[in-house]
């Protein structure tokens, strides 16, 4: 700073000798005298013009530094921006993946559950047609047991029917038969009883006669023995 005010106010006499072309004068004029006011003015702001020039050409690459740091920063925060907008675009689709997939593991549940739906829908069904099946055996059961009811009956009725008459016809002879056979048996023991009896009474009635013939035949050849004995 201090070399450049030295250097304007060496430059102060040329600077006021063509004061007349530089600051408000014109070309080809005769110079003017001016006062030391005027003259003092005039290189107070040339100075000054001089340190600001100074000052703008010392603080220009200073500013175009400024300038180029904060373009770059500009366009690092452009490229952040812009890597912002692809991490935000990679959320955005990792998030609609992340949604796709919950769709996705939605869908395979409700797959899963319907399945397992179908499948019990299939095992009562193949159930239900199990007890339908098993209804229809039962049906045929209780058929065949009617029909079989039915023939017992009709076969119970036929032999009562047909067997009716030769039990009776059984009964009948068997009866004749028995009386028949009592009735031989009863003559038959009549007649050997009658025969035993007869025989014992005359087998009895000789042995009587006999004992009595020979009591009496004793009693008559042996009279006096028994008067003899001294009894009487």
């Amino acid at each position: 700073m201090g070399g450049g005010i030295s250097t304007s106010c060496e430059v102060t006499d040329e600077a006021v000798a063509g004061a007349g072309t530089s600051i408000g004068g014109t070309a080809g004029e005769p110079e003017r005298p001016r006062p030391p006011v005027a003259l003092r003015a005039v290189a107070l702001r040339v100075v000054l013009r001089a340190v600001v020039l100074r000052a703008v050409v010392l603080r220009a690459p200073v500013a175009l530094r400024a300038v180029v740091f904060f373009a770059v920063l500009l366009r690092a925060v452009v490229f952040f921006a812009a890597d912002l907008r692809a991490v935000v675009f990679f959320a955005v689709l990792l998030r609609a993946v992340v949604f796709f997939a919950v769709d996705l593991r939605a869908v395979f549940f409700a797959a899963v559950f319907f399945a397992v739906l179908l499948r019990a829908v299939v095992f009562f069904a193949v159930l239900l047609r199990a007890v339908v099946f098993f209804a229809v055996d039962l049906r045929a059961v209780v058929f065949f047991a009617v029909l079989l009811r039915a023939v017992v009956f009709f076969a119970v009725d036929f032999l009562a029917a047909v067997l009716r008459p030769v039990v009776f016809l059984a009964a009948l002879f068997f009866a004749v038969v028995l009386r028949a056979v009592v009735r031989f048996a009863v003559d038959f023991f009549a007649g050997a009883l009658r025969a035993v009896v007869r025989f014992a009474v005359l087998f009895f009635a000789a042995d009587l006669r006999a004992v009595v013939f020979f009591a009496a035949a004793g009693a008559t050849l042996c009279p006096l023995a028994s008067l003899g004995s001294g009894r009487y």
